[in-house]
């Protein structure tokens, strides 16, 4: 009987050595991340411009963000705007009703946004072109944002689809 006992022993092991390795490999899976990450390159871009803005509100971060990051959807700004209120990371610093010559009527609501407090700032490496940029750009937004201008009270002028100025 003993000797049977062995065989089947034996005969089992590479059995056993299997289940160990699934069970290694299944028991490394449990402790990775699953789901969508929590962080966003996006979100942290946007951090960083008000960390050197100040505050702003949605349709300005979106330009300054195409002049300094790659381009992206300003419906992929509003959202990340939503989703750093979840986090903590923004905070909605005023919400004002400025008066202009809109295509919707005679105000725009605007809410304007600041870091909060999760927000993690990265340090950026300082150029004289960079310091520049950020300044002027906050001065620009906050130019704007007090005269209260629109697209056609700046004199600017929208392109048709067929290249002809209005």
């Amino acid at each position: 009987m003993r000797l049977g006992m062995m065989v089947i022993g034996l005969g089992m092991m590479p059995m056993l050595l299997k289940l160990a390795k699934t069970f290694m490999n299944l028991s490394g899976r449990l402790f990775q991340m699953r789901g969508r990450p929590r962080r966003s390159v996006i979100r942290q871009n946007m951090v960083d411009m008000l960390a050197q803005l100040g505050s702003a509100h949605g349709y300005a971060l979106w330009r300054e963000y195409c002049k300094q990051y790659p381009k992206v959807s300003q419906r992929s700004i509003y959202y990340h705007l939503q989703r750093g209120l979840e986090t903590g990371e923004f905070r909605i610093a005023s919400v004002k009703e400025e008066e202009g010559d809109y295509t919707w009527g005679a105000s725009a609501k605007r809410t304007y946004f600041a870091l909060g407090v999760r927000a993690e700032p990265m340090p950026l490496p300082f150029s004289k072109q960079q310091g520049k940029r950020a300044k002027s750009s906050a001065e620009e937004v906050q130019a704007g944002a007090s005269e209260g201008r629109s697209a056609a009270a700046s004199g600017r002028q929208r392109v048709r689809s067929d290249g002809d100025a209005p």
